[in-house]
């Protein structure tokens, strides 16, 4: 397999607080890796660090396909629940330009969020205020936001919090299936690796500014 991110010795820190010091690791292309560690440890500064939100003091970080990466943040952190948006909207924000291209529609654009939203499950919502969605529902929505772009790197922070086990269940399969079946590589931050366990390639663990490896 091809690597498809390295990171090599990458340090950061807020206000001279060191969080990440010199880490290296790397990530082959279609695994299914975990993110882990205590509050605080540096897992989200990491995935700012990938999708370049952050840029790391010293070192760097190699891509392959560093224009096809996918991020689905906390549910906390993703579109607010008063904000007057249909499940299509959300799609189409991976597509458009800008909030005024909502406004166009084109059928290819159209075709490609009716199959994004059989492959998440939400076949049916697409008229759906995203405010009026289970949580379920809301992290499938943001999944296929990200899936949309076709990316081959695709970056989940905590995506299980507040899942029911069925929800948990059927998302889970829903990743491991883009991943075995489509070659999508996926990075997760995750404090429940009991779920995780018989899906996983490899486990990065972070820990005192330092990244481990873990099986």
């Amino acid at each position: 397999m091809n690597k498809i991110i390295e990171v090599k010795d990458v340090s950061f820190g807020y206000d001279k607080n060191l969080i990440l010091d010199r880490i290296n690791f790397s990530v082959e292309e279609g695994e299914f890796v975990a993110i882990v560690g205590e509050n605080g440890a540096g897992k989200s500064t990491l995935m700012k660090l990938i999708i370049g939100q952050l840029k790391p003091e010293s070192g760097e970080i190699l891509f392959n396909y560093q224009d096809r990466i996918g991020y689905v943040p906390q549910l906390s952190a993703a579109i607010s629940n008063n904000f007057p948006i249909t499940v299509e909207e959300i799609m189409s924000l991976s597509l458009k330009k800008s909030f005024k291209d909502l406004m166009s529609k084109d059928s290819i654009e159209e075709k490609k969020i009716d199959i994004i939203l059989n492959i998440v499950g939400l076949e049916g919502k697409k008229n759906f205020l995203y405010g009026d969605l289970s949580g379920g529902q809301k992290q499938k929505t943001m999944l296929g936001k990200a899936l949309i772009t076709n990316p081959k790197l695709l970056l989940l922070d905590e995506p299980l919090i507040g899942l029911d086990q069925e929800s948990k269940d059927g998302f889970l399969k829903m990743l491991h299936h883009q991943s075995r079946e489509h070659g999508i590589t996926i990075m997760m931050i995750t404090h429940e690796l009991d779920y995780l366990k018989d899906y996983l390639d490899k486990v990065l663990i972070l820990e005192e500014g330092e990244v481990k490896e873990g099986c």
